[in-house]
């Protein structure tokens, strides 16, 4: 039993490493960590090695949903947001005086704090899961952000000149 799941893992971790995940190096450790366990460190049970190897199946998911360095968004972020070094903030709010949030995801399901933008192009042509209008913006680390608001980019001196007195 622990031959079988030492190869499942291997075998997964494999693909993933293969086919450009992004996250090589989280999904090695994940691996090692799995391969580990299957070498009998802290395992007190065959249910326990099983909810384990669940997690870390569910965690190479999550890495997968989070990967954004394939060729198809690699071509997508250079043809949508054109960078020239300038650096810009998002207004905190919408017109109607509502709080700008971001996502790393298209569907709003995972909210993050973008501090700054490497462009100041706003891909509106984005949909959810379900058909609704979300925007999407390159963040200073190089991956699309999403919110359900079209925010305001301004350069960070605008940015400082607009909120230094708030």
């Amino acid at each position: 039993m622990k031959k079988f799941l030492l190869l499942v893992v291997v075998v997964l971790g494999t693909t993933m490493l293969t086919t450009g995940c992004g996250r090589e190096d989280e999904i090695y450790e994940k691996v090692s960590n799995i391969e580990d366990i299957v070498s009998g460190e802290g395992v007190q049970n065959e249910q326990e090695l099983q909810q384990q190897l669940a997690e870390a199946n569910k965690q190479i998911e999550e890495l997968k949903q989070q990967n954004i360095s394939t060729d198809d968004n690699a071509e997508y972020i250079k043809g949508k947001f054109k960078t020239d070094g300038t650096y810009y903030r998002a207004e905190k709010t919408d017109f109607e005086g509502n709080e700008i949030k971001f996502y790393q995801d298209r569907n709003l399901t995972q909210q993050v704090i973008v501090q700054r933008f490497i462009s100041d192009d706003v891909d509106g042509d984005v949909k959810d899961d379900n058909g609704r209008q979300v925007y999407g913006y390159l963040s200073e680390s190089g991956k699309v952000v999403y919110s359900s608001k079209s925010a305001g980019l301004l350069t960070e001196e605008e940015y400082n000149r607009q909120y230094q007195n708030n």
